[in-house]
């Protein structure tokens, strides 16, 4: 077997404008502290969603909004309807957000959770197949893909 071990929590946010070929530091240290393992969207209005994560205080039900690129961000709610979790993951579709799966150090979860209104508040949808550590890729005639899921059995 393997092990690995984590290493510290940043705060950090990158960009890079020539295809990753150089990444320049949009902050070092963002409004929603150090963290890893959230859930990040970009909405149509072209706002950048921070939400949940584990942070060194644990699992995170935040949501952090972004209008300049990730410069700096304000708090859009401080307890989202979602449990506290990490290992989530996020996609936009139409003019909604929804946030998927994730693990809240006792138990993961197949939940969906949609917000029509930049993540100020959620509601609960129909159990996805997803529970952790998973991509979703939007397909524009054929809705959601999800892949590399994980049930937590084993």
């Amino acid at each position: 077997g393997s092990s690995w071990e984590v290493g510290e929590f940043m705060g950090d946010v990158w960009a890079s404008m020539d295809g990753g070929q150089t990444w320049t530091a949009r902050t070092l240290s963002a409004e929603w502290g150090a963290r890893a393992s959230m859930a990040v969207a970009v909405l149509p209005s072209g706002v950048l969603l921070v939400m949940g994560g584990l942070s060194s205080g644990g699992p995170q039900n935040d949501v952090w909004a972004s209008e300049n690129g990730g410069r700096s961000f304000q708090l859009v709610t401080a307890a989202a309807e979602w449990t506290q979790r990490f290992g989530h993951c996020a996609v936009v579709l139409g003019s909604k957000v929804l946030v998927m799966g994730g693990t809240d150090t006792q138990s993961v979860n197949g939940e969906t959770w949609s917000s029509s209104d930049g993540g100020a508040t959620f509601s609960l949808g129909q159990a996805a197949r997803t529970k952790d550590a998973s991509v979703v890729i939007e397909l524009d005639e054929e809705g959601l893909v999800l892949v590399g899921t994980c049930t937590g059995k084993g």
